[in-house]
């Protein structure tokens, strides 16, 4: 496994939905993700609520649903039930003004490729928000897939040497 890439955050930073925005979702990265580490602390230190994201059971239904939960920074109330880790808290309810999404592939035209669960795909699909992705240098370009109803596309990608605004 290769090493998490470096992503120089500051052409994230100089975003105007990125300045503009009070509350983010992120996520803490894993294996050979971007390292979200830095993003997430400068979130935090800005001021912003920093929303990080928690898979549920839907309350009764067959689909698992991505629920979003404040996080102040503290590692002692992150969980790993899955490969994901995962905060602790109360869910959040109010408005979200940026999501800063992980993905497996991003193609030239949006289209964001994950892990399969489609949780953030139905959330979106409820969410009229400003998204970017964040992916290696070799996880955006050209290759294409079939597309379900529920797939939605990114406003942006963030790599570790380029920016793409695709809205």
């Amino acid at each position: 496994m290769r090493a998490p890439a470096t992503i120089d955050w500051s052409r994230l930073y100089s975003l105007p939905e990125f300045q503009r925005a009070k509350v983010i979702t992120s996520y803490i990265s894993y294996e050979n993700e971007p390292d979200t580490q830095e993003l997430n602390r400068e979130i935090i230190n800005q001021g912003k609520i920093l929303l990080l994201p928690r898979i549920s059971d839907g309350e009764g239904s067959k689909l698992e649903n991505i629920e979003w939960v404040r996080w102040s920074g503290d590692l002692s109330s992150i969980i790993h039930l899955k490969k994901i880790p995962e905060p602790l808290g109360p869910i959040w309810d109010g408005d979200i003004d940026l999501a800063i999404l992980p993905a497996l592939y991003i193609s030239d035209d949006g289209q964001r490729l994950g892990q399969g669960g489609g949780f953030y795909d139905r959330w979106l699909a409820q969410s009229e928000i400003f998204t970017i992705a964040l992916v290696n240098d070799e996880e955006f370009g050209h290759a294409r897939w079939s597309r379900e109803d529920h797939d939605r596309e990114v406003s942006a990608v963030l790599t570790p040497k380029r920016f793409h605004r695709f809205s």
